[in-house]
């Protein structure tokens, strides 16, 4: 996985916030995306990756806010 592609094409998500807090850990194949409360779909978040050159899947799982 390339990191750098997966994270931007989700900063590119309206909605999406482009900081520290948005991150793609290739090592594990995770990404941690922050978004504004009721601005994005999961949708919407899967459609970004599955853009991406490459044959990219995505999944998501929803955390808990700490």
């Amino acid at each position: 996985m390339c990191a750098g592609a997966v994270r931007s094409a989700l900063v590119k998500v309206p909605g999406v916030i482009d900081g520290y807090q948005t991150k793609v850990t290739a090592a594990d194949d995770s990404a941690v995306v922050l978004v504004k409360k009721g601005s994005v779909t999961a949708d919407q978040l899967l459609k970004a990756v599955a853009a991406i050159d490459g044959e990219y899947v995505a999944s998501l799982k929803e955390t808990p806010k700490e």
